[in-house]
C-alpha cells in the first residue's frame, strides 16, 4: 500500500474510536447498542475469520486455529451465551481466530525490520480494517436516518416508470415468485464483504503493492455515497412503495406519483442513489482487469449478481443502479491518478467524465423530473448513453492494464 492508501484503510479504525467515544460520552443515543449488535453479528464473524488468513503462513493455520478455539472458550465464559448457542459459539469462534491472526500480525511487526515491518503493519491494519468497517457503516447509516427525514422516493419511482421496459419491477415479481432466486439474492447481497476479502487476500498474494488499491477506492466511494445519500436521500422501493402499499393490493402509477418528499420512515436508514453495493461491486470488477481470466469471470458474474440482487430484494431503484455505473468510473480513474507515472490523460477523462454524470444525474433527479415526464423517451435516451459513455471511458482508459495479465503470462512462458 501507498501512503494515500495507508492513510484511508487508516480511516476505517479510527472512525470506529470515535463511535465508541461517542457511545460513552452521549449515552442516549444508543451507538453502544448499535456497536455491540454489530460484532455479534454473523457477517462481522464471517468477515473477520475470512480476512484472518491475510496474517497466517500455511504452516501456522493450524495454531492459529488451536488458539482461536483457546478464545473461545474464554469468550464464551466471559459473555452470556444467547439463545441461539450455535450462533454464539461460530460468532466467538471466528473473533477468535480473528484476534489471534492480530496477534499474530503484532508479533510479525515486532520482528520484522524496515521495508518487511510495514508490510507487516499494512497486514494487520487492513485484517483490523474490513471487520471494523461494519460497525462503522452501521453507524453511518443510522446517522443519515437520524438526520435526513425526509426522502425522495417519489422521484426515483416515477423515473423508473418513464423507461419502457420496467426492469427492476419485472425482476422483484420473479424474485419474490421463486423463494430460491430470493434466497439467491439474499446470500449475495450480504456477502459483499466476503467476496471482498477473497479479492483483497488474492491480491496480496500476488503483489502486496498492489493491495491496497482497491480498499483506497472502496474508502473513498463509501465516503462519497454517503455524503451523496444527504442529496437525494431515499429509502427504496420496498419500504416506500411495496411495504407502505401492501393494503392496497397495487402499486401506485409511477406516471401519477407526486413530485414531493416523502417522511415518516423513523428508524429506517437512508440509502439511495447512487447504489453503493453497486458501486462496490463496479469497482471490485474494475479492478479485476489486470488480473487472470479466472478472477475477471467471477468479478463480472458477482457484479451481475449484485444487480440483480438489489432490485430483486427491492433495496434500490433501477436509476440508484444506473448512476452507481460513472460513479464507480470516476472513483476508479481518480484514484489511478495517484498511483500511476507517465501520461494520465486517459484516467483524467475518465475521472472527470464519471463524475460529470454522476453530478448531472444528481440535478436532474431532483429538479429536472417534471421536466422529463413531458418527454420520457428522454429518459431511456440518458440512460443508454451513460452506459454507453461510461463503458467507452472504461475501455479507453484500462486498455493497457487490459493485456496486463495476458502479457505476463507469455513472458513466464
Amino acid at each position: 500500500m501507498n501512503g494515500l492508501q495507508r492513510i484511508l484503510v487508516g480511516l476505517i479504525p479510527l472512525g470506529v474510536a470515535i463511535i465508541s467515544a461517542l457511545a460513552v460520552a452521549i449515552p442516549e443515543w444508543r451507538l453502544s447498542t448499535l456497536l455491540s449488535d454489530s460484532v455479534e453479528s454473523v457477517i462481522f464473524a464471517s468477515t473477520a475469520l475470512a480476512i484472518s488468513p491475510l496474517a497466517l503462513r500455511r504452516g501456522e493455520i493450524g495454531v492459529s486455529l488451536l488458539l482461536g478455539a483457546l478464545f473461545t472458550a474464554v469468550l464464551i465464559a466471559l459473555f452470556a451465551v444467547s439463545d441461539d448457542g450455535s450462533r454464539s459459539v461460530w460468532v466467538f469462534g471466528a473473533i477468535g481466530v480473528w484476534f489471534v491472526a492480530i496477534l499474530a500480525s503484532c508479533c510479525k511487526i515486532a520482528a520484522a525490520k524496515g521495508l518487511e515491518r510495514l508490510g507487516a503493519f499494512n497486514r494487520m491494519l487492513v485484517i483490523i480494517a474490513l471487520p471494523a468497517a461494519i460497525p462503522l457503516t452501521r453507524a453511518g447509516l443510522w446517522f443519515t436516518e437520524w438526520t435526513a427525514t425526509s426522502t425522495y422516493d417519489n422521484y426515483f419511482y416515477a423515473f423508473d416508470g418513464l423507461l419502457p421496459i420496467p426492469v427492476a419491477s419485472a425482476v422483484a415479481r420473479f424474485c419474490a415468485s421463486q423463494s430460491w432466486a430470493l434466497d439467491a439474492c439474499f446470500i449475495v447481497y450480504i456477502g459483499f464483504l466476503l467476496v471482498f476479502c477473497a479479492f483483497v487476500l488474492a491480491r496480496w498474494r500476488a503483489d502486496s503493492d498492489d493491495a491496497g488499491r482497491l480498499l483506497g477506492r472502496w474508502v473513498v466511494a463509501t465516503l462519497a455515497g454517503y455524503a451523496l445519500y444527504y442529496w437525494l436521500p431515499g429509502v427504496g422501493p420496498n419500504v416506500a412503495f411495496y411495504e407502505a402499499y401492501k393494503g392496497t393490493g397495487s402499486l401506485p402509477d409511477p406516471a401519477q406519483v407526486a413530485l414531493v418528499l416523502r417522511s415518516g420512515f423513523d428508524g429506517l436508514p437512508r440509502n439511495a442513489m447512487p447504489s453503493l453495493h453497486a458501486t462496490w461491486a463496479f469497482l471490485i470488477a474494475l479492478d479485476a482487469v489486470t488480473m487472470g481470466l479466472r478472477a475477471r469471470i467471477f468479478a463480472i458474474v458477482y457484479t451481475v449478481g449484485t444487480v440483480i440482487a438489489t432490485l430483486g430484494l427491492r433495496e434500490h431503484y433501477l436509476i440508484d443502479l444506473v448512476v452507481a455505473v460513472p460513479f464507480a468510473l470516476s472513483i476508479h480513474a481518480g484514484m489511478s491518478l495517484f498511483e500511476r507515472n507517465g501520461d494520465n490523460r486517459m484516467q483524467v477523462g475518465a475521472s472527470i467524465g464519471g463524475a460529470a454524470m454522476t453530478v448531472g444525474w444528481l440535478l436532474l433527479i431532483r429538479y429536472g423530473m417534471a421536466w422529463l415526464r413531458g418527454i420520457p423517451s428522454i429518459a431511456t435516451f440518458l440512460v443508454l448513453v451513460t452506459l454507453l459513455l461510461s463503458a467507452w471511458l472504461i475501455v479507453r482508459s484500462e486498455a493497457q492494464r487490459m493485456t496486463m495479465p495476458l502479457n505476463r503470462a507469455s513472458a513466464a512462458g
